[in-house]
């Protein structure tokens, strides 16, 4: 069970060293940080993967492919 986890697209996206949950963690520490930095950093390290969603232009949103279809969070 715990090797799947490891393997799977959704656990990459979210819980590695730069996934979402660890550059929000890391984004909040910082006083000046903003919606658009943090997503930046979505952009910057998670555009390559599968699941992720960069929109078009320069919005402060970003999607996520999961089991319910797309979904995008601003």
């Amino acid at each position: 069970h715990f090797l799947w986890r490891l393997k799977s697209n959704k656990y990459l996206l979210f819980f590695t060293d730069f996934g979402i949950f660890a550059l929000l963690d890391e984004e909040s520490r910082f006083p000046k940080a903003t919606d658009q930095s943090l997503v930046q950093k979505f952009h910057s390290h998670c555009k390559n993967h599968s699941r992720y969603i960069k929109p078009r232009g320069n919005e402060t949103t970003f999607g996520i492919h999961h089991y319910a279809g797309k979904v995008n969070r601003k």
